[in-house]
């Protein structure tokens, strides 16, 4: 009798101990992960499209390729500079697209950023906004010229707003391709925001 009791006492101290482990709350503990907010695994919003890459987890939104028919980078995002350049021996004169929907807020040349020769630049209203560079200068060339878009016009991705030049003092025809936080004024690498061609 005083065996059976002892097993039956010492069951509910087992019971009573699991029960309040079981019951502890994230405030209670010293680590917490991505489960313990409105995140997914990766502790990232989900707001925004996730890809996986083969050096990890890239949580950009995506934009297409700024000038299809070339998809040769020859200039590198790093100090000094800002972007991409995208050119190949028949890059001249080639159509550049709109990387993403957007509102134009600038097409021309900016007295203030003249080194950029002519440019457009699309505000995507999510933060961010794109720079295309060094456009042709010569508008009855430009079957899609920059001549054609006014600051406040709405775009989409892959509506072309410019063909390929080499304005200002840039060595040979090239698209100079920028990334900008608008919030800090940051230009970022594009290759992280650009949908490589096998996701296309």
């Amino acid at each position: 009798m005083r065996k059976g009791l002892l097993v039956g006492i010492l069951a509910l101290v087992l019971l009573i101990a699991f029960a309040g482990c079981a019951s502890g709350s994230p405030e209670n503990n010293t680590e917490t992960t991505a489960f313990d907010t409105n995140e997914d695994t990766l502790g990232c919003s989900t707001d925004e499209p996730v890809f996986y890459q083969p050096f990890g987890f890239r949580t950009t939104p995506s934009m297409t390729w700024p000038v299809p028919s070339c998809r040769t980078a020859t200039g590198a995002f790093g100090a000094p500079h800002a972007g991409i350049d995208i050119a190949d021996e028949s890059i001249s004169r080639k159509i550049v697209v709109a990387a993403a929907p957007g509102t134009v807020k600038y097409a021309g040349v900016d007295p203030n950023e003249p080194a950029y020769g002519i440019q457009v630049r699309i505000d995507h209203g999510d933060g961010y906004m794109t720079r295309y560079a060094h456009l042709l200068e010569n508008p009855d060339i430009a079957q899609y010229g920059v001549d054609k878009l006014q600051e406040g016009d709405t775009v989409q991705p892959g509506q072309p707003i410019g063909r390929v030049g080499s304005g200002y003092n840039a060595i040979g025809p090239h698209l100079h391709f920028e990334v900008i936080d608008i919030a800090t004024g940051k230009q970022l690498d594009p290759l992280n925001f650009l949908v490589t061609q096998d996701e296309q």
